[in-house]
């Protein structure tokens, strides 16, 4: 028997359905649109037209996807268990922060980074006007939109020299006001501290009325470092790639946004981090393992702070081949699909998408494009590639992540993590039924699959090559 709360939840979750099947775009099913260029599976070795690349290739779908007044994007794709109302502003949110790079980028074409500030400011003031019927909404303790607003504060800091000016005191105010909920919400005690960090961070910079308050999560954050630039997520978390796109990419963007205050340890951090970090990436695959495994594409993201911090060629070059070949690579193999990254590892697969994570989640991924727009003005388009991975002899490290081996007749790299004090012994994956699922999926109208963490199971080995997670029967 369900529960008053349960359904209520369903209730909930039903009506949010409705309304993205009166909103959403068709799907780009047999079009001309949908297709993947060739040139993004391909083994260029200019970091420059690629990236550009990618940009035409997300761009017109955030246009298709996207709602008429911009609060949401209706990508399709497996849902999370937050419902299809956070879904969809996922869409938007975890998208602007792209538009705003490239769009304040001197890489950019003008008529494309006009339409993409014009496109960020009406998502802005159409989703933090209280009076909207699609306004992003009340953010609460432990709120969904505590996260989102974390990429929504960061795309209007980026855009803090072309489009905050053209706004008036009123519309100002109206995106500082929405913004001002985050400041002082109870989150989770781990990476979720860096949000209200950023949150915090971007309405001291932009409102001179407004005093940085989260000092103190910024000290809790330290409490959980190791040393070689990793940090358990929470008193009991694990050390996972959460560290490449989450940590480092927060903790490189508060130095930028309060350069006032002292981020020098995290810096160094970074650069203990990228020393072994590097060693993670060939020409075919990453040691990918941990959650959120559709965030792949951001992998890259450390090694591009480490080249804005410290420009020398040869931080340059491991910085655009990472880039480049992590892209091509997760490309070729089924990573992109109707205009997002995929969701999964190859193609969008279930079985290694957290319950969490919605269509749009996986553009969080595009945190390292984000970095490559943004950073843009200090690159170097002479820099060169390099054939990865960067050491060619026999490597053998040992991190506070684990232990990193490589043969020196082989390209193959592998991470045995560390041991965990909480790690249980291997076992095998959870098996459920997917027929009971997928209808308690729809009866819920959100995701209720299980989380398929192979390090949290006790999996004692991951390889560039990846095999883990290819689906039954298929080999590369």
């Amino acid at each position: 028997m369900l529960s008053r709360a349960e359904l209520g939840k369903i209730a909930r979750n039903q009506q949010q359905l409705l309304q993205r099947w009166r909103l959403q775009a068709p799907l780009w099913l047999k079009t001309k649109e949908d297709s993947v260029p060739a040139a993004l599976s391909g083994s260029s070795n200019d970091p420059f037209s690629y990236c550009r690349q990618l940009i035409d290739y997300f761009w017109p779908a955030f246009l298709h996807y996207r709602t008429a007044d911009g609060c949401r994007a209706y990508y399709p794709g497996f849902a999370s268990i937050y419902g299809a109302t956070n879904d969809g502003i996922e869409g938007v949110s975890r998208t602007l922060p792209l538009w705003a790079a490239y769009s304040s980028s001197p890489l950019a074409e003008p008529a494309l980074a006009k339409a993409m500030s014009d496109t960020v400011r009406e998502s802005l003031l159409n989703g933090t006007n209280p009076a909207h019927p699609y306004y992003w909404g009340h953010i609460g303790n432990k709120s969904t939109l505590i996260c989102e607003a974390a990429d929504i504060a960061l795309a209007l800091w980026l855009l803090r020299d072309s489009l905050w000016p053209q706004l008036n005191a009123v519309q100002q105010q109206q995106i500082l006001c929405w913004l001002k909920q985050v400041p002082g919400k109870t989150t989770a005690d781990n990476n979720w501290h860096l949000f209200v960090l950023q949150v915090d961070a971007v309405l001291s910079a932009l409102d001179p009325q407004h005093h940085f308050s989260s000092q103190s999560r910024l000290e809790r954050l330290n409490q959980f470092y190791l040393g070689d630039g990793c940090y358990r997520d929470g008193e009991n978390g694990a050390v996972d790639l959460y560290n490449a796109w989450g940590f480092h990419y927060h903790f490189f963007w508060l130095s930028q946004i309060l350069p006032q205050l002292d981020f020098s340890a995290q810096q160094q951090h970074l650069l203990q981090y990228c020393d072994w970090y590097q060693h993670l990436f060939t020409e075919q695959g990453v040691v990918l393992y941990g959650r959120s495994l559709c965030y792949r594409f951001a992998m890259p993201a450390p090694l591009l702070i480490r080249a804005y911090c410290q420009p020398t060629a040869h931080n340059c070059a491991v910085a655009f081949s990472t880039l480049l070949r992590t892209w091509q690579f997760f490309s070729r193999n089924g990573g992109l699909t109707q205009g997002r990254p995929g969701q999964g590892v190859f193609g969008d697969d279930e079985h290694w998408l957290d319950p969490y994570s919605g269509p749009a989640s996986s553009f969080w991924g595009c945190r390292s494009l984000v970095l490559f727009y943004a950073l843009s003005r200090q690159q170097q388009q002479s820099s060169f590639v390099l054939p990865l991975p960067v050491q060619t002899q026999a490597l053998r490290l040992s991190t506070k992540a684990g232990l990193i081996s490589k043969a020196a007749d082989s390209q193959l790299v592998t991470l045995q993590p560390a041991a965990e004090p909480f790690q249980p012994p291997a076992v095998a994956p959870v098996q459920y039924s997917k027929a009971k699922m997928r209808l308690k999926s729809l009866l819920y109208g959100c995701s209720c699959r299980p989380a398929h963490n192979l390090q949290k199971m006790g999996y004692s080995e991951f390889s560039s090559d990846l095999q883990l997670y290819l689906p039954t029967g298929r080999t590369r």
